[in-house]
């Protein structure tokens, strides 16, 4: 995360996104082209992702044939999202959405940026609109960039542990993605998900149940959040997941991310879509906006943070 009190300039290390070579109808390994002028490509990945460590084995998914309309790729995205176990956090906002001083002459980049993390997005949710039998659009009306929400793109910093002290924090806890669709680019290890195999009840994993996401060089971690639980009725769930130290030599190295987070327009309701294949919801439940529900999930979070003892809620 952006620390509360930001450095004058961006760190030179920091890898820089370049826009002009980002098309959506390029396969999915150049969605996010990472280049910089004096930035080595060996600083994505400074030491390799360990052998011995456990690893989940997750489906890879070619965006550039969701794009191209490809049925067989949208089935297989739809059979990959009903079969995963089900076993955000928040900031407060400047107001206005600004960017710190620091970073307010890239605002170009980062409109770019939000403007294609839309594209991929939408592209996901076209795909998985026809197998849940929803009228075309369904998903898509919800989720247009020109529409108040609360989509953004993030950078993400997690610093780097070289003294490898057991009492340290260990990263960021277990949870789930209050979003719709979150899609994470990484280049060294950190995230984990519990293993595929184990049946998981709330936020209880236990410790040895694990599994790391290994990075693959040009492909996203795409991860459906709460919202499209709700809207399938739980028929998609999301996926509870933590960020953890980096594994073996790969630990004292700062981890950086990009995220870009799609979430539902400020004013529509959270409930369950009419369909076919969609249980039905419960009549009786009451009916909330995305922002009412955006409001809740920032107050269970922070009062988690508080248990756990945190003081500063702005960065949890």
């Amino acid at each position: 995360m952006i620390p509360s009190k930001s450095p004058t300039s961006v760190p030179p290390f920091i890898p820089a996104i370049v826009m002009t070579n980002m098309t959506v109808s390029t396969s999915a390994e150049q969605a996010l082209r990472m280049a910089g002028d004096d930035f080595d490509v060996h600083e994505f990945y400074p030491v390799p992702f360990p052998d011995d460590v456990p690893v989940a084995e997750l489906e890879k998914i070619s965006l550039s044939k969701i794009l191209n309309g490809v049925r067989s790729e949208c089935d297989r995205l739809f059979k990959t999202c009903t079969e995963i176990p089900q076993s955000e956090f928040f900031g407060t906002r400047t107001e206005g959405g600004a960017l710190p001083d620091w970073l307010s002459d890239h605002h170009d980049t980062f409109k770019e940026a939000a403007e294609c993390g839309n594209v991929m997005a939408r592209a996901i949710l076209s795909a998985l609109e026809k197998p849940l039998q929803l009228p075309p659009g369904s998903l898509l009306k919800l989720h247009r960039l020109q529409d108040d929400s609360g989509d953004f793109t993030r950078i993400l910093r997690y610093a780097g542990d070289p003294t490898n002290e057991p009492t340290r924090p260990e990263g960021f806890p277990p949870h789930k993605d209050a979003q719709t669709v979150a899609i994470l680019f990484a280049w060294i290890g950190g995230l984990q998900i519990p293993d595929p195999g184990i049946p998981v009840e709330g936020f209880a994993v236990k410790e040895e149940d694990w599994r790391w996401v290994k990075p693959e060089p040009g492909y996203a971690v795409v991860n459906l959040g709460d919202a499209m639980e709700i809207y399938t009725n739980k028929l998609l769930r999301s996926c509870i997941h933590r960020v953890f130290k980096s594994p073996g030599l790969q630990r004292p190295h700062d981890r950086y991310s990009v995220l870009f987070a799609t979430r539902p327009k400020n004013d529509s309701l959270m409930k369950v879509l009419e369909s076919p294949v969609i249980p039905p919801g419960d009549p009786t439940e009451e009916s909330i906006t995305s922002l009412e529900w955006g409001h809740r999930i920032i107050a269970a979070v922070q009062s988690r943070a508080r248990a756990r003892g945190a003081r500063d809620l702005d960065n949890i």
